[in-house]
């Protein structure tokens, strides 16, 4: 999958001088022949998204919702992204070890793994609202 951007990290939920939680994204642009599902027929060849580059959660901190609360946030940003630069959706790979749980927040597989064996994967900004309108 090629794209071009320069992310733009976020901190997040700092607690003194430790990092707890932290993200890096930007706007990219995706071709629809990376998606190998009903996804592809819906959108333009070129299709701009914004790509989670990085993310993470301080081991002594995980299994306290801050990864779902960080998804919350950019979730919001996408959407006020959407504004701005027409992003249709967000994109990630995924490690093997965090597939489910990507997919528990509505991501898809995009394609075959990668070569260093993560998974590209998908969300649309139209199943982001809507999950945050039935709220």
């Amino acid at each position: 999958m090629e794209s071009k951007a320069t992310s733009k990290p976020y901190l997040q939920l700092a607690v003194w001088v430790t990092i707890v939680a932290f993200y890096a994204i930007s706007t990219v642009t995706i071709h629809s022949r990376d998606f190998e599902n009903s996804f592809s027929k819906k959108f333009p060849h070129n299709i701009p998204a914004l790509k989670i580059w990085m993310i993470g959660v301080d081991k002594a901190y995980q299994s306290r919702g801050l990864g779902k609360k960080l998804m919350a946030t950019i979730f919001t940003k996408a959407i006020e992204s959407a504004k701005n630069t027409g992003c249709v959706g967000i994109i990630l790979d995924a490690v093997q070890n965090r597939i489910s749980f990507y997919e528990s927040l509505g991501f898809v597989p995009l394609a075959n793994t990668n070569p260093d064996g993560s998974l590209p994967m998908f969300i649309s900004l139209a199943e982001i609202s809507e999950a945050i309108t039935q709220k």
